[in-house]
């Protein structure tokens, strides 16, 4: 029996995904099994750390609800960061408020929903706000922003590199790969170049059998 302390979002995705017929989310249109949503919110997660995303920053989400939006709240989860929902419903100035007020940091907004273009709507309120934060300008409006994404647009940046600045390509990309796999990528790692292990917070050890 599992402690309280360990279920973690990916510890209950991989024991869930041993059934392959075990439906995670179903929509109108559309169902995912638990396997599924296991392998898209890890690689996706994979995608947000790379892109230097990190335990305790805050992710506004902005985008219609559906299967989507639950795989990109799951994958923010899964890296320890912070998700803020948003309505697709506010207006301009009610956005803008609520990103200041909620200090977002990183915002994912889907590009239009029912004729609306949130980022434009930004931009109307703070002139050229999404492209000053994409060339690493703050502004006072929402001082905590630091990176707007478009929805299904996350790039790959820093932290792979990072890591292959240190370990070779392939070292860099096992301990890239037992982050996503404890869903413990904002926390500290020690690769021990004697025995090739990669050692967890807390005392947790990288294992054959990944996350129990």
């Amino acid at each position: 029996m599992m402690s309280a302390d360990g279920w973690t979002i990916p510890r209950v995705m991989a024991r869930r995904r041993a059934d392959p017929r075990l439906q995670a989310l179903v929509s109108d249109d559309h169902s995912i099994t638990w396997a599924e949503l296991d392998d898209a919110t890890r690689e996706l997660a994979g995608r947000m750390v790379r892109a230097g995303l990190g335990k305790g920053d805050r992710v506004g989400l902005l985008a219609p609800n559906g299967i989507d939006w639950a795989t990109v709240a799951l994958a923010v989860m899964r890296v320890g960061a912070v998700l803020v929902p948003l309505s697709t419903l506010l207006r301009p100035p009610e956005l803008l408020v609520q990103l200041r007020v909620a200090s977002v940091s990183h915002l994912i907004a889907a590009r239009g929903y029912r004729g609306r273009s949130y980022l434009d709507d930004l931009d109307s309120l703070a002139p050229a706000l999404t492209r000053r934060i994409a060339s690493g300008e703050r502004d006072p409006a929402v001082p905590a922003l630091r990176r707007v994404w478009a929805w299904g647009e996350l790039p790959e940046e820093p932290f792979l590199q990072l890591l292959s600045d240190s370990l070779d390509t392939a070292v860099a990309q096992r301990v890239l790969r037992t982050a996503i796999e404890w869903g413990r990528y904002g926390e500290v790692y020690e690769y021990d170049f004697h025995t090739g292990r990669i050692h967890l917070p807390a005392g947790e050890d990288e294992t054959d059998s990944g996350p129990g």
